[in-house]
């Protein structure tokens, strides 16, 4: 690898076309003599390269404002239709509600609790996957005491 690669050996590896904005796209190159892997938005209306910011960024990779948050826990409605209004992902609505991102903007505001996985209670005799003595899944250690808790398959 060469210690101050000019990337000119590049390929395009990736493409992508913007769902809201159709003359945009996105070109994902690699340096073909060291590896090193870079976007590159380009408007095929002015038909050159751009610079976005942050704002204009797939929805993956955009940060949410202060004030998005606060609305996004203080909004009544469902987190799909929120999200939609918003132009984000429901997932990400629902991380927010859960405490799961931004958890330090506006602590005063209670989030939805998570359900947990019971770990108390009758543990394998009540998993869907335990049928008379023994486990669906072939699971060994199935049925001894507290091995529910360590159990990826365990269901209530």
């Amino acid at each position: 690898m060469a210690e101050h690669c000019t990337h000119t050996f590049r390929k395009i590896i990736n493409t992508h076309v913007w769902k809201h904005k159709p003359h945009l796209r996105t070109y994902r190159f690699r340096c073909r003599s060291c590896g090193h892997r870079w976007n590159v938005y380009f408007d095929k209306v002015a038909n050159k390269e751009v610079q976005l910011s942050l704002r204009e960024l797939p929805v993956n990779r955009r940060r949410m404002t202060p004030k998005e948050v606060k609305m996004i826990l203080e909004d009544w409605r469902f987190d799909d239709t929120l999200a939609e209004a918003l132009g984000i992902s429901r997932q990400s609505v629902h991380s927010i509600r859960t405490g799961r991102t931004y958890k330090e903007m506006f602590p005063e505001i209670p989030r939805r609790r998570l359900k947990q996985r019971q770990q108390e209670g009758n543990g394998c005799v009540t998993c869907k996957h335990w049928h008379g003595d023994y486990c669906d899944l072939g699971i060994p250690e199935g049925g001894e005491a507290g091995f529910f808790r360590e159990c990826s398959c365990f269901s209530e």
